[in-house]
């Protein structure tokens, strides 16, 4: 069963405050959904947001590198 958060909840579970967290719905940086008047997020969701503003460590940095490389996607920057 999905939990659902309602904003103040699904701000504490991003750490962010319920300002910014208006702010990213605003701006449709973060999906959610309505009941009615009010915004509601699914765990889902939020789990996906904080997935997507991953910042990779240098070793997850170097190993993207390798695969793209790999696959040949980096011959164009350094066959110039």
């Amino acid at each position: 069963m999905t939990t659902n958060f309602n904003l103040k909840d699904a701000a504490r579970y991003l750490c962010v405050s319920t300002s910014k967290l208006y702010k990213l719905c605003h701006k449709n940086e973060i999906s959610y959904c309505k009941a009615g008047r009010r915004n509601v997020f699914p765990e889902e969701i939020l789990k996906q947001y904080l997935e997507s503003n991953k910042v990779l460590s240098n070793t997850e940095l170097a190993a993207m590198a390798e695969l793209t490389l790999c696959k040949g996607e980096g011959k164009k920057i350094f066959n110039s």
